[in-house]
């Protein structure tokens, strides 16, 4: 060879055959490949936690908003921590700050729904209680909504929480575009598609369960085959 190497010694340039079958070239791309995997997954943005300060002690804790549940005296915000999952706080008991914070989120999704959304999701937030229908229109079982600007809590009659949802309404008039990410309980990492409209002071709201088979209704009835099921409630006083 005009460089003075042999011929074997290019072998490191094509690829030098391992033992175990594989060659010189063929592991240094695996393990391009994984540096550069591993790279993109520390790049990818995370859902940004903040810190949320008790009223009277001043102890802190870093979590993620989540949506709030209730109203009034008993309005809650849903924070998610790790290793801990959701867990609903009382915004009375936070820092005036924090209080302040939540307020300002719960009025900007709420803008954000009468507005670009459509007027009819205005009519969306409050209490609900009713049944989920069979097939036939008739009461199948009860069923208990609480509906805030940004989060749908569901209970049954007991009172007992089910889970928890955030939500966005599209459109107008009676058969609105809803999508419902679960939250928490039985619908936490769930996604729900669905058609919801409010006449006087009755809501119907039909939805997928959650399978990736499921298209969004076009009507408000339970169809079992096609995963879609119908809840019709009354407004409570």
């Amino acid at each position: 060879m005009k460089d003075g190497r042999s011929p074997d010694s290019l072998v490191c340039f094509v690829g030098e055959e391992k033992k175990d079958g594989t060659k010189s070239h063929e592991k240094m791309k695996l393990a391009l490949t994984t540096l550069l995997l591993s790279t993109i997954l520390l790049t990818v943005p995370k859902v940004s936690a903040r810190t949320w300060t008790h009223q009277e002690t001043g102890k802190t804790i870093e979590a993620e908003y989540q949506g709030t549940t209730g109203e009034g005296e008993n309005l809650k915000v849903n924070l998610r921590m790790t290793g801990r999952g959701t867990i609903p706080y009382l915004v009375s008991d936070l820092s005036e700050a924090d209080q302040k914070w939540v307020k300002e989120q719960m009025a900007k999704k709420a803008g954000e729904m009468a507005g670009s959304d459509g007027d009819g999701a205005a009519q969306v937030p409050g209490k609900w209680k009713g049944f989920m229908a069979n097939s036939d229109g008739q009461p199948d079982s009860p069923i208990h909504l609480e509906i805030t600007g940004d989060t749908i809590t569901a209970k049954r009659f007991s009172g007992e929480v089910m889970g928890t949802g955030s939500y966005r309404v599209r459109g107008s008039g009676t058969a609105m575009r809803i999508d419902v990410e679960g939250k928490s309980g039985d619908y936490e990492g769930k996604d729900y598609e669905g058609i919801i409209g409010v006449e006087g002071k009755t809501l119907k709201w039909c939805s997928t369960n959650d399978n990736e088979s499921a298209r969004r209704p076009r009507e408000f009835q339970t169809n079992i085959q096609q995963n879609h099921f119908l809840m019709v409630l009354e407004r409570e006083e």
